[in-house]
């Protein structure tokens, strides 16, 4: 998913039913201000959440999006 909320920005992958979470990454894109911080971690068994910090006050000014690696359980 794409950024949700204000600032902090965050996106999270979530893997389908039953699959268990391997790894992920995330991308972001900055056109306003500076990276304060930034995380990307697995949240539970089965999600990986990006979350981002700016030094700006811009909506549009930052986008990010999260992807995860997952494990097909059968």
């Amino acid at each position: 998913t794409d950024k949700t909320g204000g600032n902090p920005y965050s996106s999270t992958a979530a893997c389908h039913s039953n699959d268990l979470i391997l790894g992920g990454g995330s991308v972001y894109d900055i056109t306003d201000g500076n990276v304060i911080s930034f995380s990307a971690i697995p949240d539970s068994l089965s999600t990986f959440t990006a979350t981002i910090t700016s030094s700006s006050n811009s909506d549009s000014a930052l986008t990010v999006q999260a992807y995860a690696i997952c494990y097909d359980n059968p």
